[in-house]
């Protein structure tokens, strides 16, 4: 993983600042939290051209001061106690908006909601993008289109791959039908059977908890 590097010292870019006001002024004209739409990180933005007048660092304090000024703290800190917070950018609010504008579209329209066979199909188109993405973040290897090819013709799975879009499918058509049922072990082992048939290298895992003394199983984050 490439380690970014860090930001300039802001105490000497402020005290270099305090003694030019033209560069002061210009400063404050280029502070926005963003970059022609990109939130950049200092290692990103000291490769690119700054405004005419402005030092990279200089353009960078303008940047932080920005985001410093819009920035919304959340209650989670990190091991040195240092809170998180985050800034909501005119682009991301403008992403966020056109999301609103349309799933709203979707879910309000008069013949999802009236037409049995029109939201059914909308729920099943939703169960097989689901299954595809869950399947290829495990690992299938096998592209969107063949994927909902396969889940369409409704044929058997002829690889590990293609068995484990099916599995997720099939999944969660009945996690749809039992969403009352209150949450059990028995449900768990039952999902994880569902999920992992005919997966796995040793079958015998299918459905159950690994057992003390057996080799540790991490994702891709690791423990």
């Amino acid at each position: 993983m490439r380690i970014l590097t860090k930001g300039p010292d802001f105490g000497e870019i402020l005290q270099t600042l305090s003694g030019d006001r033209a560069a002061a002024i210009l400063v404050s004209e280029h502070s926005r939290p963003s970059v022609n739409g990109r939130y950049y990180h200092w290692d990103e933005l000291r490769r690119r051209t700054p405004p005419d007048g402005l030092s990279s660092e200089e353009w960078w304090f303008g940047v932080k001061m920005a985001r410093s000024q819009a920035r919304r703290m959340l209650p989670f800190a990190d091991t040195s106690g240092r809170l998180f917070s985050y800034v909501l950018t005119d682009e991301a609010l403008s992403i966020l908006h056109r999301i609103d504008q349309q799933a709203a579209g979707r879910i309000q329209m008069p013949e999802v909601v009236t037409n049995s066979a029109t939201r059914d199909r909308y729920i099943v188109a939703g169960l097989i993008e689901e299954a595809i993405s869950s399947s290829l973040l495990e690992g299938a290897a096998t592209t969107r289109r063949d994927a909902k090819q396969l889940l369409r013709s409704g044929r058997s799975p002829r690889t590990i791959d293609e068995r484990m879009v099916v599995n997720n499918y099939r999944t969660m058509q009945n996690l749809r039908r039992d969403l009352k049922m209150p949450l059990t072990v028995g449900m768990v082992l039952d999902i994880h059977r569902m999920v992992a048939d005919g997966t796995l290298d040793r079958p015998e895992e299918v459905g159950r908890f690994q057992q003390t003394g057996e080799e540790r199983v991490y994702g891709l984050l690791g423990n």
